[in-house]
């Protein structure tokens, strides 16, 4: 899957920008000083993809400054199809829109069209930060290649949102306990179903960033090991079903939750850490080893990408060369080669040795323009 070109109108600081682009593999490096827009650029292209910025909180954070919308439109190349996607958002009065093919649809047709890769020097915080990041992670993944899984994440969060109301009017004497039982088997539903499919994630992931790792690090002795941590995990083997489990869960807990007002059992609490021979990463490795880690994690995502989709996905690497060391650099870019990449950065000097085809594009506050090596 290739980009052939991307027009954004009032995105971040590009009031009205058209760039395009060969649709085949090869790097192109977008070169400016900070605070031109280079992150902004990356940005629009990984929302065509999963349209959730990995940045703004808001949407309305992405709409330039004294405008009322956003659009980004991208054209793109398969071997077997070319098609446009379009996203946009107006903030009053609020609307989100959705096009393949210049034809409205709703987001879940939307999704699973292409997919991207996003690599950015925040994301070596994954490994050891908020657990919501890594839970992030794994939707981002998920959504982009299964419309079911991203229908049971938002099917999810609107119950736990009623259910959690519902607990604080219990706590409040306003409702009755009795009412859960329509929403535990409701969140029950949900939760079952979110966790069968990270779990066939895992199974998949887990052989990848154990080899990519272990080539990194050029040490096949290491024993790597990544835990999913999911809601009644330590009851498995006492019941006879999961849906057993958290049924038993949900009753378990029931008063601490009416007490504290909110769902304590659920996919909103799993989590993932990464062991390096017995000891968490998060907790005994080196910055560096974690980097190693993280790129790991990166380049497991584009297999699986690939794998599950039959398609290349786009690579979006932003700044993460200064957080890299040569031989990182190195591995990282002749991984590339096989890819549509495009990169962000202030110094050209990373790519002297590259030998694949490169085009700089220079990114001025406004504008971009594009030429070659």
């Amino acid at each position: 899957m290739y980009l052939k070109s991307i027009h954004l109108e009032n995105f971040r600081n590009y009031e009205n920008l058209k760039v395009e682009f060969d649709p085949k593999p090869g790097i192109f490096i977008l070169m400016g000083q900070n605070a031109q827009g280079k992150t902004n650029f990356l940005e629009s292209i990984f929302m065509l993809s999963f349209p959730r910025s990995f940045r703004a909180k808001q949407p309305k954070e992405l709409v330039r400054f004294n405008q009322n919308y956003y659009t980004a439109k991208g054209e793109f190349a398969s071997s077997h199809r070319d098609f446009s996607l379009k996203i946009g958002y107006q903030v009053k009065p609020v609307k989100r829109s959705y096009q393949q093919n210049d034809i409205q649809i709703d987001l879940k047709e939307y999704l699973t069209n292409f997919q991207t890769v996003i690599f950015t020097p925040e994301d070596i915080e994954i490994i050891s930060g908020s657990p919501s990041e890594r839970r992030r992670l794994i939707d981002t993944i998920l959504s982009q290649t299964d419309r079911e899984y991203f229908e049971q994440i938002v099917g999810f969060s609107r119950i736990l949102k009623q259910r959690n109301a519902l607990l604080k009017r219990i706590r409040m004497k306003k409702a009755n306990v009795s009412e859960l039982k329509f929403w535990n088997d409701q969140l029950i539903n949900h939760i079952e179903e979110i966790t069968k499919k990270r779990k066939e994630f895992f199974e998949i992931i887990q052989a990848k960033v154990t080899e990519i790792y272990q080539e990194i690090s050029e040490d096949h002795s290491e024993n790597i090991e990544i835990e999913y941590s999911y809601s009644g995990k330590s009851r498995e083997g006492h019941y006879d079903s999961y849906r057993d489990i958290l049924e038993s869960l949900l009753v378990d807990e029931q008063q601490r939750e009416v007490e504290v007002g909110h769902t304590v059992i659920g996919s909103h609490r799993d989590d993932f850490t990464i062991n390096l021979n017995k000891k968490s990463v998060a907790q005994y490795c080196s910055r560096g080893e974690k980097r190693s880690f993280m790129l790991a994690l990166k380049i497991a995502e584009i297999s699986y990408l690939e794998e599950i989709t039959s398609h290349k996905p786009i690579l979006l690497l932003d700044d993460v060369f200064s957080e890299l060391d040569k031989n990182r650099r190195n591995k990282l870019l002749e991984l590339t080669k096989n890819y549509q990449t495009f990169i962000t950065t202030v110094e050209k000097s990373y790519f002297a040795d590259y030998d694949g085809e490169i085009c700089i594009f220079s990114v001025e506050e406004n504008g971009i323009l594009g030429y070659n090596k």
